[in-house]
């Protein structure tokens, strides 16, 4: 009488696996049956089968004379393992036994009337949630994978409280209600799980290098540095590595530069902005100088063309050294944009006087009417100089104080944004069609997008706090 047992083994062999290893890799089985019959064991062949990573191999495994099955995917443990590493077929585990474990608790938890709601919440945490993030810290998920968790999340807890999409209830009261948090750091936490097993690992292993490692660089500098300090990696094995642990190469976002004493103001100034209302923020006359060129940059427009059409005078985009520039003040309030001013020369503090005088209290005239209102500008020399200053005394004109480099809070700069998106569309060609253009593009702004741009003023200051003056999204 033998004892039946399925057998799941991890044996490496070599990307390209030449025949006499994969025969090696019989014999291995072979023996290991061999041993199984002498305490009385045998191996289902039913059960055993073969999972090749990379998908690409194929290999003819036999025991007993008998060629073992190769698979897609294998079930070890609840967890589902495919020969690609994808994690769609797990998520789709995960979720339908999960949705499977909720749908049987809904007439005697769920719909129970005579349960509170912090209990049913207990349980759901304690019979779906964990069904749902069960082995979750050993996988690598991806966004999409994320999302997908947190929406079925936020699904199941909105049942709960019995709220459908038509009641607009958003996420945030849904998580205040129940007293749950979204799946991002629960998952975060599960991940970090795995670092107590990097913690005991060998200082010269890759994961704990990359745990504990400094990653600004490129990998391509990483590869090398390794190489010098004697870790045996290659290009690939580096680029896999970092991936692994979610980082990705990308353009880096361009801010202004900050010192110490910058983002203690930027600070300090939020601070004491960090109770006014939209309300107040409307009242706001906000304006800036931007300089627009004929050439946009390494970001223009894509084109569609087949192959050979590289060098089609319909698929080029023309580049000058010296492209032609046009310096241009504009204002904007919740209420709308103001008149375009175009500076030929630079910006000096006579210059800038008459910029206020022509456009800037017409701009307030239009917008405010008869209103109180209060100017914001920057701290360019040609704002704080003493004439300038005695100027707008002279005008009883109020202005915002306001705190160096700190475009991030200064909402106009999105309608310049706005403004050269749609005039790199038009690929105006001279200094005239620039002019044209962006008073074209100016006029067409929306009241509706300065408003919305105003209400995001209390965001913008909260963000600022919360990054301790440092630069913010905005």
């Amino acid at each position: 009488m033998f004892w039946y047992m399925s057998c799941f083994m991890l044996m490496m062999l070599p990307l390209l696996p030449t025949q006499r290893q994969i025969y090696n890799y019989s014999a291995h089985l072979f023996f290991f049956s061999a041993a199984c019959l002498e305490f009385g064991l045998q191996i289902s062949l039913k059960k055993t089968v073969i999972l090749a990573q990379p998908a690409t191999l194929n290999p003819t495994v036999y025991i007993n004379n008998i060629c073992l099955s190769v698979v897609d995917k294998f079930t070890y443990l609840g967890s589902t393992v495919s020969n690609n590493n994808n994690l769609d077929a797990e998520l789709d585990m995960r979720i339908g036994r999960a949705s499977s474990m909720f749908g049987k608790l809904n007439k005697h938890v769920w719909h129970n009337k005579y349960l509170s709601l912090l209990l049913k919440v207990c349980v759901y945490h304690a019979r779906v949630l964990s069904t749902l993030l069960y082995a979750s810290e050993t996988r690598t998920t991806y966004r999409r994978y994320e999302h997908r968790l947190n929406a079925f999340h936020f699904c199941c807890l909105r049942s709960i409280l019995g709220v459908c999409w038509k009641d607009h209830v958003p996420n945030s009261i849904i998580l205040e209600r129940t007293g749950s948090s979204d799946l991002y750091p629960i998952l975060r936490e599960h991940h970090l799980h795995w670092t107590g097993h990097i913690y005991r690992m060998n200082d010269t292993r890759l994961p704990k290098i990359l745990l504990y490692g400094e990653l600004a660089n490129a990998p391509r500098k990483l590869h090398k540095e390794w190489i010098e300090g004697g870790v045996k990696a290659s290009r690939a094995t580096t680029h896999r590595h970092v991936k692994e642990f979610g980082y990705s190469c990308r353009i880096p976002l361009v801010k202004p530069l900050l010192n110490h004493r910058q983002c203690q103001r930027r600070l300090t100034w939020t601070k004491e902005k960090k109770n006014w209302t939209v309300a107040q923020w409307s009242k706001v006359l906000f304006s800036d100088e931007s300089k627009f060129c004929i050439s946009f940059g390494n970001q223009g427009p894509r084109v569609w063309r087949k192959g050979g059409e590289a060098h089609s005078p319909s698929c080029l985009k023309s580049s000058v050294k010296f492209p032609e520039s046009v310096m241009i003040w504009g204002a904007m309030s919740s209420a709308g944009v103001g008149p375009l001013c175009f500076l030929k020369t630079k910006v000096t503090a006579p210059i800038y006087q008459e910029i206020l005088e022509h456009f800037m209290l017409s701009s307030a005239d239009q917008l405010f009417e008869d209103a109180d209102f209060i100017f914001q500008q920057d701290l360019a020399p040609a704002h704080t100089a003493k004439s300038t200053k005695s100027w707008l005394n002279d005008h009883v004109v109020g202005v915002l104080d306001w705190p160096a480099n700190s475009p991030d809070l200064n909402p106009i700069e999105n309608l310049w944004g706005t403004v050269k998106r749609k005039m790199r569309n038009k690929r105006p060609k001279n200094a005239d069609e620039l002019k044209a253009t962006a008073k074209e593009s100016w006029a067409s702004i929306p009241p509706q997008q300065c408003h919305k741009l105003i209400t995001s003023m209390p965001r913008r200051i909260e963000a600022v706090i919360k990054a301790k003056g440092a630069p913010t999204k905005y």
